[in-house]
């Protein structure tokens, strides 16, 4: 990927085994820092995830657009949950580590995680 400007030096914070390379985005301006890497990535072949509210913008309408133009490329637009899941992948692997970051951040799974541990008691 041909990088011009301050998007030069970021480099793609998450790739996985994939018939194509993979990259998730999480800039700035949502309809600059992140569209336009994030189109010209998936031009030369990558798939992209973007965790959708990493990044910000002036209003409401420039966000929406800017998402609905990276979507209807092809882009894969994300939650940070859903960007944690899918780097996790399988629970059984660090179920007291996802949890507690969950737990910390998300107060409501809180709630779930000490009910499952109440029933497994």
């Amino acid at each position: 990927m041909t990088r011009r400007g301050p998007e030069r030096h970021s480099k793609p914070c998450w790739t996985r085994a994939t018939p194509r390379p993979a990259s998730t985005d999480a800039i700035r301006l949502v309809e600059v820092c992140v569209a336009i890497p994030t189109l010209s990535a998936l031009e030369q072949g990558y798939e992209v995830f973007v965790v959708t509210y990493a990044s910000g913008t002036l209003n409401q309408t420039t966000r929406d657009a800017a998402w609905d133009r990276m979507s209807a490329a092809g882009a894969q637009l994300m939650t940070w949950f859903g960007t944690a899941c899918e780097l996790h992948r399988d629970w059984r692997n660090d179920v007291e580590g996802l949890g507690t970051l969950f737990s910390n951040h998300l107060p409501i799974y809180r709630c779930l995680i000490n009910s499952h541990l109440t029933q497994q008691k």
